[in-house]
């Protein structure tokens, strides 16, 4: 299970094996190799995650930010996402290869 405490944004799951990116959701989602997945928790905030994958979050503010201001000039607008540590004392994992 990953839990960042205070923390609001999106999580994704990036896997080691193929390279895919994965935005989780209420129901398991897989990447393209099938190997890594996962999906929030009932609480909506925690996920659960299995196989060889990194979790990333993605700061919803910052991404809303640019998303909005994306037509007021010429330059990229950047969105603070950050690789969730597994070993943060909030942050708790568990790895599992059910879908339940």
């Amino acid at each position: 299970m990953i839990g960042m405490e205070g923390e609001h944004g999106m999580k994704l799951i990036c896997c080691a094996f193929c390279g895919d990116v994965v935005l989780l959701d209420k129901r398991t989602r897989r990447c393209a190799c099938k190997r890594s997945g996962g999906k929030y928790m009932r609480d909506g905030q925690n996920a659960s995650i299995f196989g060889p994958c990194s979790p990333i979050g993605i700061d919803n503010r910052s991404l809303a930010q640019a998303m909005m201001s994306r037509y007021d000039t010429i330059e990229r607008r950047h969105v603070n996402c950050f690789v969730i540590n597994e070993k943060l004392p909030d942050c708790h994992v568990r790895r599992e290869e059910s879908d339940g």
